[in-house]
């Protein structure tokens, strides 16, 4: 008989490299399915910018895994209950994500949690979407730090961060479910078709996060003198790539 398979649920990490989640299914002898939950109830509401870098996005890492043997499964609907259900659909044996820290995100995925539990599947949790944990970075009496300069001191007082995990080279099996269309979430203008900017100005997805970032370190020696001046194309611009994952903190 074999494995059980194992999901990796998607949300707002749309990358392969140090995607932690990603990784540790990786190493389970077992299939594996990637999906992504349009979650109309708890995800933040999104203007028509953000719905279409979200198509472009979802586009881009359903491309990454398709070269790796994998593919991306769409499904829509209330992540506590779609969740579960295709786990049981699937007759999976775990549930891999990177967890979320904002106090609905987290009362969010412990429902998720416990309505796995309820059918017998494991929820795992992994840290995947910010540079340090917030637990290891406190005041004195263990609350949140609320002043960046000691923040930034303590945080260097931790030392080097860890190295990010490279992204895998070849993942298990695929198992063959159904999936959504993206084209039916109709998450993209169309009339009118307002986004002829956002496609000349900008490119969605990991490949291109990582040559921002790569264009930005070229030019960072004048960052200090010129980024006080708009004109001057001196910021990283990575901004809408880390709102979407598409590239790690670390």
């Amino acid at each position: 008989m074999s494995a059980a398979p194992t999901i990796v649920w998607f949300r707002e990490d749309f990358r392969l490299s140090d995607h932690a989640a990603l990784a540790a299914a990786a190493k389970r002898d077992a299939p594996l399915i990637c999906l992504y939950v349009f979650d109309d109830e708890s995800t933040r509401a999104l203007g028509g910018a953000s719905r279409w870098w979200l198509a472009q996005s979802l586009r881009a890492l359903d491309g990454q895994l398709r070269k790796i043997g994998q593919r991306l499964v769409l499904r829509r609907g209330s992540a506590k209950h779609v969740v579960p259900a295709f786990a049981t659909e699937c007759e999976a044996s775990h549930v891999y994500w990177n967890r979320r820290y904002e106090r609905s995100g987290i009362a969010a995925d412990d429902t998720v949690i416990e309505a796995l539990k309820r059918v017998g599947i494991s929820g795992g949790t992994f840290a995947g979407n910010l540079l340090v944990e917030p637990h290891a970075i406190a005041t004195k009496d263990g609350n949140p730090m609320r002043v960046f300069t000691p923040f930034w001191r303590k945080l260097r007082a931790i030392g080097d961060p860890r190295r990010p995990v490279a992204a895998p080279k070849k993942l298990p099996p695929l198992v063959s479910i159904k999936s959504d269309a993206l084209e039916d979430w109709k998450l993209e203008p169309t009339s009118p078709d307002w986004a002829g900017g956002l496609r000349e100005t900008w490119n969605p997805g990991a490949a291109s996060a990582h040559d921002r970032l790569q264009d930005f370190l070229g030019g960072i020696s004048g960052y200090a003198d010129r980024r006080d001046f708009p004109a001057s194309p001196t910021t990283s611009r990575l901004s809408p790539h880390l709102r979407f994952g598409e590239i790690s903190p670390v």
